[in-house]
Parts: structure tokens; C-alpha cells; sequence
């Protein structure tokens, strides 16, 4: 299941929802696609979890991107100087999830900590 909400600063609304067993990028991405064709505006900034197709599917529905990694160059371009062009919508992943992940990571579990 996924849930777009909005922070109203008092209040945190659910707007939209999507329930599919089907849980791809294309499949996501029509249904950010039929909220805007509703006459939703695209959000300025949105906050994810770490899935791939959910972010997929933002970079080419609300940033205008063809793929992430034309979102990555896009923003690596504008970070160096190269460019003055950011996508309409800033794609953030949760802190939360980025620390799962990073729980789960290989690197440093056998490190010793030292004082």
C-alpha cells in the first residue's frame, strides 16, 4: 500500500492511497500520473522509504526525469556548477529508512570500537 499525505503543520492529511498487488515502477508511476490528471499539483519536495520502484517512479512522474539516474546527474551537475537545472520536485529518502539499511550493511559489523 502506498499513501501520499500532506503536512499542514498541524495536521498530517492522507490525500491519496494506491492498494495493488502489483508493485513496480510503471505501475506506480500511473498512479502518481492519474492523481495529477485529477488535477493534484505535483509536490516540491517528496519523502520516501528506500523502495527502488516508488522512487523510480517519482523521478519521472513529479521530477521529470526519464530514470533515477538522470535525476542523480541532474542534481551531481547542479552540485559542481555544471548546470543551474533542478528538477521541480526534490526526492528525500526518510532518515529511518536510510539507518535500516545501513543496519544491515556488511561493512563494519566485525570492525572493533575503540575508546
Amino acid at each position: 500500500m502506498f499513501e501520499g499525505v500532506i503536512h499542514t503543520g498541524t495536521a498530517q492529511l492522507s490525500v491519496v492511497q494506491m492498494l495493488n498487488e502489483k508493485q513496480d515502477a510503471n505501475s506506480i508511476l500511473y498512479w502518481l500520473n492519474d492523481w495529477e490528471r485529477s488535477g493534484a499539483k505535483a509536490p516540491h519536495e517528496t519523502v520516501t522509504d528506500d523502495s527502488r520502484a516508488l522512487k523510480a517512479a517519482i523521478a519521472r512522474s513529479f521530477c521529470r526525469c526519464k530514470d533515477l539516474q538522470e535525476l542523480r546527474d541532474k542534481h551531481f551537475a547542479f552540485l559542481t556548477g555544471e548546470s543551474n537545472d533542478l528538477p521541480p520536485c526534490y526526492l528525500r529518502v526518510d532518515n529511518a529508512h536510510i539507518m535500516a539499511t545501513a543496519k544491515r550493511w556488511d561493512a563494519g559489523k566485525n570492525s572493533q570500537r575503540s575508546a
